[in-house]
This record gives C-alpha cells, structure tokens and sequence, in this order.
C-alpha cells in the first residue's frame, strides 16, 4: 500500500492498491476501467461507482460507460453475481 503523501494517477492504480476510502475521495482522477481491472473493490463501491448507470457523473471516456455486470464479474472474481444484485436493489431505492 501507499503512503497518504503519494499523487494517485490512474497509471499509481496500475502497480498499488488502495483502501476504498483513497479512492472514492480521488474518484475523479481516475478512469473507471482502469479501478475496476486494477483494484479490489467491494460489491457496494462497483454499484455505486461504476456500474452502468444513467448519468454516471464518474465517466471520462467511452470505455468507462461501458461497465457491465459481466465486466465486474470478471475483474473482480470474489465478488457474486447475488451481491452485486443486491446492491443494484438498494442503490435503486437510494439507499447507498
């Protein structure tokens, strides 16, 4: 893991993990793609932050709008198809 005093950069995601919180708070620096092949996630972030979604205010490029279910699945093998279905429920009624 990295220090807190590192600059994160989308290239920083290729050769280090992150906490969670690191990455929600640079959310914005970052191509969604690249989090989601280089990092582990939880079901909860995938949902909130990269699953397709109408007006997905994260995107910077075509490639990140094209997040799908069975791109999470891939990338992020520990994570079930069952739990991210529960956080598209919640998510869906505004409660993440």
């Amino acid at each position: 893991m990295s220090t807190s005093q590192e600059i994160i950069s989308n290239e920083s995601l290729k050769t280090n993990q992150y906490p969670i919180k690191i990455i929600e708070k640079n959310i914005n620096k970052f191509n969604l793609l690249t989090i989601l092949t280089t990092q582990k996630l939880t079901p909860e972030f995938c949902i909130k932050y990269l699953y397709l979604l109408n007006n997905n205010k994260y995107t910077k490029n075509d490639c990140d709008e094209e997040i799908y279910l069975h791109d999470i699945l891939k990338y992020q093998s520990h994570i079930t198809k069952k739990e991210l279905e529960y956080y598209i429920n919640l998510h869906h009624n505004n409660s993440i």
